[in-house]
């Protein structure tokens, strides 16, 4: 029987998860941050899974967690990520970021 491979690849992105966080930054103008300095702690931080839905607000504040500083990052400058434990497997990554509004620093 011929199974086709795409057809195996997204039946199998069921079973991934993702096992790393990334809680520290390396910055241009230094050495690296503290853990959940300038990246703001998600309340899922110790599980092996990410969010689910694109839909939930989790997926941009993660329930509003208050005093997480900001870094500031110049054009063209390198912005590094620190993961807490050495990544043994390689595959996508996702970091998703967002521009500080207008008037607010």
């Amino acid at each position: 029987m011929h199974f086709p491979t795409p057809l195996l690849l997204l039946s199998s992105v069921v079973a991934v998860n993702a096992h790393y966080r990334f809680s520290r930054l390396v910055l241009p103008t230094g050495p690296e941050t503290a853990e959940w300095t300038s990246i703001r702690q998600t309340k899922n931080y110790q599980a092996n899974f990410g969010v689910t839905s694109v839909d939930s607000a989790d997926m941009r504040c993660f329930q509003n967690k208050p005093g997480t500083g900001t870094a500031t990052i110049k054009a063209g400058e390198t912005l590094g990520f620190i993961a807490n434990a050495e990544v043994s497997h390689f595959g996508p990554v996702q970091f998703y970021m967002a521009r500080v509004p207008e008037g607010k620093e």
